[in-house]
């Protein structure tokens, strides 16, 4: 299901991406290291939505899933903000736009891709309350986001009574099991930052 090695560049903006918004809030004191996170941010940009897609070979099944998705986004906004770059932060916002549009349903469960809507995955779940709780400092619009995935998800992933959320929900089938670090531990940080985007704190 993977592509060839010719367009495994292109995937390694997830990577690239993560690097870029760790690098953002590090000392700029070297011509060499803002240069670095500069070549880091315009490849990441270059290969975002929608362009990621059109550099893929048509027979891969790959396309945008949703917590990497989420994560370079977050990444894009952290960049621009310590740069700063105004192209980083609208590249950020139409990320942010997709990201809502194409990997979240209506009602606010996660789609595992941007073509695939099965399974809804905890972590899916958990980065986009991550992701639209960062969004609302910038446009309180986004918290009425972060809350809808944050109801869909105590409603369909959660069992309240044992204090857990579940791995996945399939078409037909529920994975039931419960991961400390996947689940746990990634809904605790999205729960988190939702509260504290609440109160105007993010």
């Amino acid at each position: 299901s993977y592509p060839p090695r010719s367009a495994l560049r292109s995937f390694s903006s997830s990577a690239e991406g993560r690097g870029t918004g760790a690098e953002a809030g590090a000392s700029r004191s070297t011509t060499a290291a803002s240069s670095s996170r500069s070549k880091s941010a315009d490849f990441s940009l270059s290969s975002s939505p929608p362009r990621l897609s059109s550099a893929l070979p048509s027979a891969s099944a790959i396309r945008h899933d949703n917590y990497h998705t989420g994560f370079i986004t977050d990444a894009t906004f952290r960049y621009a903000e310590g740069a700063p770059d105004a192209d980083a932060r609208r590249a950020g916002e139409r990320g942010l736009d997709f990201y809502r549009d194409r990997l979240f349903e209506p009602d606010g469960a996660p789609r595992f891709q941007s073509h695939r809507p099965w399974p809804r995955d905890i972590h899916g779940a958990a980065q986009g309350i991550v992701s639209f709780s960062r969004a609302a400092a910038r446009d309180r619009a986004h918290l009425e986001t972060a809350e809808r995935i944050a109801r869909w998800t105590v409603a369909n992933l959660c069992i309240p009574e044992e204090g857990r959320f579940l791995y996945q929900k399939g078409r037909f089938l529920t994975k039931r099991f419960t991961l400390m670090r996947w689940c746990q531990a990634w809904m605790a940080r999205a729960l988190s930052l939702l509260a504290l985007a609440r109160e105007g704190k993010t």
